[in-house]
């Protein structure tokens, strides 16, 4: 007897406490909090090895690097992790791997080059640089194997491979520290050493990234038509991604213009936390994302979306049972953690909203991706974005950190409402399409 649709529901909203899921779900969890010792451990290295200027070199020289791989790229590397599931045949699927990875490869090349041209031709040094054309090379070296490493990482997780994903993201974390404190004993400029570093933590994950896909890549060709299809999903998601960078991390370039940056302290370690509770809600998804991707891509909607929502719903409860256990460790924390650290009952309670209202935004974000939304989804961010920013530079004069709190949480929230909104209307249109109603209903029945 076939399930009817709302069945269909209720057993997927079930089954995310699957084995499947806790097992995938628990690798990437622990290899995204391996990863982010990795960033622990790195920093007494930086405070010891970088003057204060150096080090917010090495602050720019991250931010140009996470804005500059999905600009430059237009992100066509992700898109497999959604038009993947449209192909049945592995023809298809291996035409889109390799024209995705070949699409995205030239146009980050070309966007290198361009970039490494003009920055020569420039009468003055850019901050980074200060003019030194090796540690160019080395950022544009990092930028095409960040790509690739991407690229593979995606295909790991289309595949369903979490084991590889979590050894290789683990390795790329911490071979970037050791990699660091080895080229220091060979120039004792830390700033080259860290470019020269970043381009070499990238070649590790990207080399297994090729290795990984090389059975798609060897049956695959570049078709043009796929590319377009790829960059007509793709390119929308490099806007949601600057706006999304400009809600989590625009508060800190704010409050650097506006606070001595030791004040910055208690509003790096919350949105650190926030950082890391959001990489545990996507963890949950990206465990599924075989799941999602190909109930929609077959057209089985309710399935898709109870997949989506017991996530969600699971999501929650982590999320507060972490907060909860936070605060209730408060006043231990505020005797082993330095001043500067400690943030108040009120702030954590602030961040705990935070990051209950980026899960929600992830909900209406995978809605969206699934139903190949990108354009709506960049939509969803863009207005919070800059409300984050008007407000932070509104608030951070007279409140600081908690000023500068406010404003991000105000923007998890609208980025919440509006994906939240723009997925229920999206996924509305595509249930009526499928049953063969028009789009528009003016006529009651």
């Amino acid at each position: 007897m076939t399930a009817t649709p709302t069945e269909q529901a209720r057993a997927a909203i079930w089954g995310v406490a699957d084995r499947s899921l806790v097992s995938r779900a628990s690798i990437y969890v622990a290899s995204g909090l391996l990863r982010r010792a990795a960033s622990f451990l790195m920093l007494p290295f930086l405070l010891i090895y970088l003057t204060p200027e150096e080090f917010s070199r090495y602050g720019l020289m991250l931010s140009a690097l996470t804005l500059l791989v999905p600009l430059l790229s237009a992100n066509a590397h992700l898109a497999p992790t959604r038009l993947f599931f449209d192909h049945e045949s592995r023809r298809g699927q291996s035409d889109l791997m390799v024209t995705a990875l070949l699409t995205a490869g030239l146009l980050c090349a070309a966007g290198v080059l361009l970039l490494l041209l003009l920055l020569e031709l420039l009468p003055f040094g850019d901050p980074v640089s200060q003019g030194a054309t090796d540690i160019r090379l080395y950022m544009g070296g990092a930028i095409l194997g960040m790509v690739v490493a991407e690229y593979g990482f995606a295909s790991m997780k289309i595949l369903g491979d979490a084991r590889l994903f979590g050894l290789t993201e683990t390795l790329h974390g911490f071979s970037l520290v050791g990699l660091f404190l080895i080229l220091l004993r060979v120039t004792s400029d830390p700033i080259r050493c860290l470019a020269l570093a970043h381009m070499l933590a990238a070649a590790l994950p990207a080399a297994i990234a090729l290795y990984h896909s090389r059975g798609y890549r060897a049956s695959g060709t570049f078709q043009r038509r796929v590319a377009v299809g790829a960059l007509r999903f793709s390119a929308p998601t490099v806007v949601h991604v600057a706006a999304f960078w400009a809600i989590a991390s625009g508060g800190r370039w704010i409050g650097a213009a506006y606070m001595p940056l030791d004040t910055l302290a208690t509003y790096t370690v919350l949105t650190f936390a926030i950082g890391i509770v959001s990489m545990l809600s996507r963890a949950l998804f990206e465990a599924r994302l075989p799941e999602i991707g190909l109930s929609f891509a077959k057209g089985l909607y309710p399935r898709g979306a109870g997949i989506i929502n017991g996530i969600s719903a699971l999501g929650v409860g982590l999320v507060l049972l972490l907060y909860a256990a936070l605060m209730m460790v408060l006043p231990r924390l505020e005797t082993a953690l330095p001043a500067p650290y400690r943030p108040t009952l009120a702030l954590l309670g602030l961040a705990a909203a935070a990051s209950l209202f980026d899960l929600l935004y992830r909900r209406g974000q995978q809605m969206l991706i699934a139903l190949k939304q990108p354009a709506a989804l960049a939509a969803s961010t863009v207005l919070a974005a800059l409300v984050t920013a008007a407000l932070a530079l509104w608030l951070v004069r007279t409140f600081q950190t908690t000023g500068l709190l406010v404003a991000t949480t105000v923007g998890y929230a609208l980025q919440a409402a509006s994906s939240s909104l723009l997925a229920s209307r999206e996924l509305k249109r595509a249930e009526r399409s499928a049953l063969g109603a028009p789009l528009e209903t003016g006529t009651r029945r």
